[in-house]
């Protein structure tokens, strides 16, 4: 093994601890929203149960922050699956 094929080895060691970074990255970023999203469904819940209309004026808010954070998430899960498929040495 030759300088050429260290060097070989050090890349692809570098490639993995890369691609495990990043899904351990997408991974927070998964449970995070999920859990933003489960915090939210309650407090709105919670504001929807006091039935003043304040507290539904809140809950509406909630709402549209919960549907956006559903299509961030969404998002950012099909633009990961695409990064994902593109890398051949992911499969």
């Amino acid at each position: 093994m030759g300088l050429f094929g260290i060097i070989k080895n050090v890349l692809r060691s570098l490639a993995a601890y890369l691609e495990l970074k990043n899904k351990a990255f997408y991974y927070k970023i998964v449970t995070d929203s999920r859990k933003k999203q489960k915090d939210l469904f309650n407090e709105i819940e919670t504001l929807r149960s006091a039935g003043t209309d304040a507290s539904n004026d809140r809950a509406d808010l909630l709402r549209d922050e919960l549907l956006d954070e559903q299509r961030h998430l969404k998002h950012l899960s099909a633009a990961y699956s695409e990064a994902s498929e593109g890398d051949p040495d992911s499969k």
